[in-house]
């Protein structure tokens, strides 16, 4: 019960402090979220020309530096890397003629940790001194490999790249001397940070204090005194 007008204002101001402290001790929401980097792999001649196999030596098909996760934006719950690459070897058919095809296995890095792939592709042939070509794509994903998980959390960057090409008939063992070329035509490679990342709800309590606080006034704001303004001296004579 208000027992008189010059109470409301305190009241009030219990009131709003009490809801803004029952939103702020309340229990932060949370959301679950996820950041994708994707980076496009460059054409580029990898290896020729030459008459050596060209899949068991070692060449970089890409390299990108992949941004951390910042644990600043929450709790990171997963990390995997997937990638996709086309490749394509070219050249001349040797003395005898012949067709190259097959496939190949691949390794790829993140920060140190390693992941395969794998590929095939179909491959053209033709006689003697002939254009033969074989083109080929590599794809594989990290999944849950334990090892990317602590290396994806900081506020720096790591390596990611793909620096090995092993196995398969897709060598430059039937070309012509000097004629075989190795060449990566394009890709994508992604990497996705899954995480849980907490809404500080203290944020909107102050928002409300903001608003009301104006409305209902400060009860500690010092009070004016009602009373005469001025006095009357009186002379008795």
């Amino acid at each position: 019960m208000i027992r008189s007008v010059s109470q409301l204002p305190a009241m009030l101001w219990a009131l709003g402090l009490s809801i803004i402290l029952s939103i702020t001790l309340a229990p932060a929401s949370v959301h679950a979220d996820t950041i994708v980097q994707n980076f496009v792999v460059p054409a580029a001649d990898l290896l020729g020309p030459t008459d050596q196999n060209l899949l068991n030596q070692p060449i970089t098909v890409f390299s990108f530096n992949v941004n951390q996760f910042d644990p600043a934006l929450g709790t990171l719950d997963s990390a995997d890397v997937s990638f996709n690459a086309s490749l394509l070897i070219t050249g001349t058919a040797g003395p005898t003629g012949g067709s190259i095809s097959g496939g190949a296995s691949t390794s790829v890095y993140f920060d140190g940790t390693s992941f395969t792939g794998a590929g095939s592709g179909t491959g053209s042939g033709g006689g003697p001194g002939s254009p033969v070509s074989a083109p080929f794509s590599l794809s594989g994903s990290s999944g849950l490999v334990s090892g990317i998980l602590p290396s994806a959390i900081g506020t720096g960057t790591v390596v990611l790249e793909m620096s090995s090409l092993t196995g398969g008939n897709l060598d430059g063992s039937t070309l012509g001397t000097d004629t075989a070329l190795l060449s990566v035509t394009g890709g994508n490679v992604a990497v996705t940070y899954n995480y849980t990342a907490a809404i500080p709800e203290p944020a909107s309590a102050l928002l409300l204090l903001s608003a009301i606080a104006p409305l209902i006034g400060l009860p500690n704001r010092r009070r004016r005194r009602i009373g005469p303004t001025s006095s009357v001296l009186q002379v008795t004579l």
